[in-house]
């Protein structure tokens, strides 16, 4: 996986891409292995985050 797209991912993880920057990116990632398993660990770590987060505000 290059460094801008390594970059993209991020960016769009935290939400500071545009439209056109997320549909080139997700066009991508089904001849990219290694871009897609770290699209999923993000989201993993994101809904693991959101859920610690959860537990401690309950």
């Amino acid at each position: 996986m290059s460094q801008s797209t390594r970059e993209s991912l991020s960016a769009l993880m935290d939400s500071e891409s545009d439209e056109l920057e997320l549909r080139r990116v997700l066009k991508s990632l089904p001849d990219d292995a290694d871009a897609a398993e770290t699209w999923r660990r993000y989201h993993l770590a994101r809904s693991m985050m959101r859920v610690s987060v959860g537990w401690t505000l309950a």
